[in-house]
């Protein structure tokens, strides 16, 4: 019989390092599904579409769904642990007749939503970057052609990263974990959660800020024992 390995993949030497652990996995959970940083950037689009007060129900309406999510998620990874994701699931579960049908639907829409992602956090990370630096030099005035000049920026320094930097990714995996919840402990204890924490909850859509519970499984042939790990990591 053919041997099968973690993915379900035939007679298939392993090419990717096992450079990520438990911990790494779930730091990279951390840093690119940053809820906090996404919370923070869509403070003044909330104010105007309801207010925190609504807005803050939203978020933790959507967490509490993302928890059945994430166990649909952790099954499947755990019974086909592939960096694949859904497009891999969708066409073995649909089966042989729409497996492939349904692969295709699944793997576009997924990477049409990855795109996205990663355009709308390069953009709130820009607009940050801007905004702080008007903040201690009065004099400037910001303009939209800078945040986009910082929006390229810090677009091809992620994807250089990604590709020449691959042995660090679970070391910055890390360390940007520790400033997110550095800084979410920080934002609470000096902005309390009268206005502080209930200002930077509210956001235009609480799903968009924890939609990107899936990203663990995408180096799910990166880390060892992922049938085991990935589930932990999506439950960390």
């Amino acid at each position: 019989m053919a041997r099968l390995d973690e993915g379900g993949y035939r007679d298939v030497t392993p090419v990717l390092a096992k450079s990520f652990n438990l911990f790494s996995a779930c730091a990279t959970g951390i840093t690119t599904g940053n809820a906090w940083a996404v919370l923070g950037g869509g403070i003044i689009a909330s104010l105007y579409n309801g207010g925190p007060p609504g807005i803050i129900y939203e978020f933790a309406t959507a967490s509490f769904f993302y928890c059945f999510i994430a166990a649909s998620i952790a099954e499947l990874a755990s019974a086909i642990p592939s960096s694949g994701g859904v497009y891999h699931w969708a066409t073995i579960t649909a089966g042989p007749r729409y497996g492939r049908l349904c692969g295709w639907f699944a793997g576009w829409l997924n990477g049409l939503a990855w795109a996205f992602a990663v355009a709308g956090n390069c953009s709130i990370t820009g607009s940050m970057i801007v905004y702080s630096y008007a903040l201690y030099h009065p004099d400037f005035t910001p303009q939209r052609w800078h945040v986009f000049v910082c929006y390229l920026i810090i677009s091809w320094l992620c994807c250089f990263t990604v590709m020449f930097c691959q042995r660090a990714l679970p070391l910055i995996s890390r360390i940007g974990s520790f400033f997110i919840v550095a800084g979410f402990v920080i934002t609470v204890l000096t902005g309390g959660y009268s206005d502080g924490f209930t200002f930077l909850a509210g956001m235009l859509n609480g799903a968009f800020a924890i939609g990107a519970i899936d990203c663990v499984t995408h180096i799910a042939e990166e880390i060892p024992d992922a049938r085991r790990n990935i589930p932990r990591a999506l439950a960390c």
